[in-house]
C-alpha cells in the first residue's frame, strides 16, 4: 500500500535525479507545499514532464500496475490553486496506487 510519505520520498527521489542529470540547477528539498508546477515552481515545464514521467514509473514499479498522471483530474480536486504543489500530488497519487 502505498502512503504519502512514500510519494513523497518517490517525488524527492525524482528530483535529486534531474538534479544529477544537470537538469535542474539547484537541488530542491521538497515538503507538502512545494510548487511543481505553477508560476512559483523552481522547474520549466520540460523538468516537470520529466518529474512525472519518473514518478509514474517508480510507481508502476512499486503497485506492479500501470499507473498514469492526469493533470486535469488534479486541477479539478484543487480548482482554486494557481499552483501545483508536491502534497497536491502526492494526495492524488496515493488514490491511485491504492485504487
Amino acid at each position: 500500500m502505498l502512503t504519502f510519505d512514500n510519494i513523497i520520498s518517490l517525488i524527492q527521489d525524482s528530483l535529486d535525479g534531474l538534479y544529477s542529470a544537470s537538469m535542474i540547477e539547484s537541488k530542491i528539498q521538497i515538503s507538502d507545499n512545494t510548487p511543481l508546477f505553477g508560476g512559483q515552481s523552481n522547474i520549466d515545464s520540460m523538468c516537470f514532464v520529466a518529474l512525472i514521467t519518473d514518478v509514474e514509473d517508480g510507481l508502476c514499479r512499486s503497485t506492479g500496475k500501470d499507473v498514469f498522471v492526469v493533470l486535469s483530474d488534479i486541477e479539478e480536486l484543487y480548482p482554486d490553486s494557481p499552483v501545483l504543489t508536491a502534497g497536491m500530488l502526492a494526495n492524488y497519487l496515493v488514490s491511485l496506487g491504492n485504487d
